[in-house]
């Protein structure tokens, strides 16, 4: 794979995080609003969410869905963005400095 692809690569990842980032945000700060007008312990919904799933609504399900899955949308691409990262550095490392 070329450098050039490589860096490509590292910046659609970089871009799709930091959007990721940005509506994870977005989605948990309404999320806590909903929590704080129910009168529900946030961090208690967040870790136990079956638990509380008959409280919200079918909305505020989705809504709390989405914020799951940009959190893990961001621990996947940082994940490959170390990878990538370590595997671009080491092929570009002198052969002696490799073993």
């Amino acid at each position: 794979m070329s450098p050039l692809l490589q860096l490509l690569i590292l910046l659609i990842v970089f871009l799709a995080c930091i959007y990721c980032l940005i509506f994870g945000n977005i989605y948990g700060y309404k999320f806590l609003k909903i929590c704080n007008a129910k009168k529900i312990n946030f961090m208690a919904a967040n870790s136990f969410f079956p638990l509380y799933y008959s409280r919200f609504t079918r909305v505020e399900r989705k809504l709390y869905y989405k914020c799951i899955f940009c959190g893990l949308i961001i621990f996947i691409l940082v994940v490959l963005i170390r990878y990538l990262y370590h595997w671009r550095v080491l092929t570009l490392m002198p052969t002696g400095l490799n073993q």
